[in-house]
């Protein structure tokens, strides 16, 4: 009777097997961004009831119910953004590492899985090489660590072979979702959002098993080692936020971005020209009705400005492409007027009553070239560049060199606007900061001193009456 015997030897080996094979690494995921590294806002001195002072606490007590075979920590974000350089000058980082067990390499074992996470940065070109480089080493799974939230689904659809991004891409709420890849393969992404409230969760057995969830940290206690190790830093962050930096003469008018030239407006173009060197700028402003105030301006007064995690980049385009963009935004913002009684802006009716169609950070303005709006004639025909701002020919034929914010790409309105593809549009890019936007706009407002803002009214409008009358209606 040996067959029984052999079949009863595989009985008792079976379920070790399965024991093993569906043990999940547990891989905690947290996010950097904004002021949410401390308890403390130093902006203006509140406490958080989130932070990653927060989820320290949750992080530890999953740590002591985890075997370390099975127990990851990664996190994702960017701690050189405003106002993080600061930590980076006093190694805060590595302290913040150190002090919650972060994984920093870029590939780990754990429960018999090789785990590639690679930290991506704000270019999805090279992003794309660094997770084929990667995916050639024949890891189980790679997990993308993304630094620039406006970059994760650029990447994602720029390439091939990522498992699970962990990233909080602008517009998105927090939440855990599927997104498509260069080849159509879904794509887990995990977005903590920026806030501090959420830890992302991920249980993995193999790249095409992998649950994610997001755990809610509001209400956890701080973790007093956390707490204390970081002492300091929260006064002399407050002090980064609260030094003056320049004094504004007069406050903007609200109303003027919204149609057009703008004081407000015209402090960015002036700021991302002169930081670049580049022939052109292009902005938008961050919300409808912001204004510089008159009187003396901190850092936490930019960050009011222009909340986002940008950086500066420069991109080299045609003359032509960049009349074709300028097209594309006026005829999204502006209708066709037959009549000085018409309305200039196309407006939804929404729940808030009559609004722009467009959010304010899709309403560009050009500096550098002089240009006129014809608001009579029929969209794709609005645009008329005569010149380039110092009075010389602009050249449809010729490459200029164009300054704007990582978001234009990054959102491929840019490319929508240019008739350029995605790819071609990246392949442009000359230069890319490696400081967040705010972080070099502070830089410069600190050198400026005193800031007198002048609407260069540009671009200008014809019929010039029609315009004025339908200005006084806004």
């Amino acid at each position: 009777m040996k067959v029984p015997a052999v079949f009863f030897c595989l009985l008792l080996a079976a379920p070790a097997v399965r024991a093993q094979d569906v043990t999940p690494v547990r891989l905690i995921a947290t996010v950097n961004y904004q002021y949410y590294l401390l308890g403390q806002d130093p902006a203006n001195g509140s406490y958080h009831r989130n932070s990653l002072a927060h989820a320290a606490t949750y992080i530890r007590e999953y740590r002591a119910e985890t075997a370390p075979e099975y127990f990851a920590l990664a996190n994702a974000g960017n701690v050189t953004a405003a106002p993080y350089a600061l930590f980076r000058q006093r190694k805060a980082l590595a302290r913040i590492d150190s002090l919650l067990g972060y994984d920093t390499t870029e590939t780990i074992r754990r429960g018999g899985l090789t785990i590639a996470m690679p930290r991506l940065g704000n270019d999805p070109v090279q992003n794309n090489t660094s997770i084929g480089r990667l995916r050639a080493q024949s890891p189980d799974i790679v997990i993308g660590l993304f630094c620039h939230p406006d970059v994760a689904l650029k990447t994602i659809a720029l390439t091939c072979g990522l498992d699970v991004a962990i990233a909080t891409p602008a517009g998105l709420r927090p939440e855990v979702l599927k997104v498509e890849d260069a080849d159509k393969r879904r794509v887990l992404l995990v977005n903590p959002g920026v806030t501090g409230r959420y830890a992302g969760m991920l249980e993995v057995t193999a790249a095409d098993k992998v649950k994610a969830r997001l755990v809610d940290i509001t209400g956890l206690p701080a973790e007093r080692t956390y707490v204390d190790a970081m002492t300091g830093y929260e006064n002399e962050l407050a002090f980064f936020m609260k030094t003056p930096l320049a004094t504004v003469t007069h406050t903007t008018p609200a109303k003027e971005p919204l149609a057009g030239g703008s004081e407000y407006a015209a402090v960015f173009h002036r700021f991302q020209l002169e930081t670049t060197g580049a022939d052109i700028s292009l902005f938008a402003p961050s919300a409808h009705g912001v204004v510089l105030s008159a009187g003396e301006i901190d850092f936490s007064d930019v960050l009011d400005l222009f909340p986002y995690a940008n950086t500066l980049m420069v991109a080299e385009l045609t003359g032509m492409e960049i009349r074709n963009y300028l097209e594309y935004v006026a005829d999204r913002w502006f209708v066709t007027m037959s009549g000085n009684g018409d309305d200039l802006l196309r407006t939804i009716n929404g729940s808030d009553g009559i609004r722009p169609a467009l959010p304010a950070y899709h309403m560009d303005t050009g500096a550098g070239i002089l240009y006129t709006i014809h608001l009579a004639r029929n969209p794709g025909h609005k645009i008329e560049i005569t010149a380039m701002a110092d009075g010389t020919r602009f050249d449809p034929r010729r490459r200029y060199r164009v300054a704007t914010n990582s978001f234009r790409l990054a959102s491929d309105q840019l490319a929508r606007g240019t008739g350029l593809t995605s790819q071609e549009l990246w392949a442009r890019v000359v230069w890319q900061s490696e400081e967040d936007y705010r972080l070099l706009l502070r830089e410069w407002l600190f050198d400026m001193g005193r800031l007198s803002p002048e609407n260069p009214y540009n671009p200008s409008f014809s019929p010039a009456a029609w315009y004025d009358a339908a200005m006084e209606r806004l």
